[in-house]
């Protein structure tokens, strides 16, 4: 039923912690600032910082065109 990963958390260089999850509850993170490139879709190869976020769609102004396109993340 899914994957499991796990996560090694270091304080220095001794593990403190693991923390363990199936892929289901992993998603993708970002916020206004990011610098991203889109690798699927419509707008693929498109580079750009993130400029909006809201749910799963980011609003993203273009290195190249200097304009907003809108990526599912």
């Amino acid at each position: 039923e899914g994957k499991l990963y796990f996560v090694h958390l270091f304080w220095g260089f001794a593990c403190q912690d693991t923390i363990t999850f199936k892929d289901k509850q992993l998603c993708k993170f970002f916020k206004t600032g990011d610098h991203v490139k889109v690798v699927t879709g419509k707008h693929e190869g498109v580079t750009g910082m993130v400029v909006k976020v809201e749910a799963h769609i980011l609003v993203v102004l273009s290195d190249t065109t200097k304009e907003d396109v809108s990526s599912v993340s």
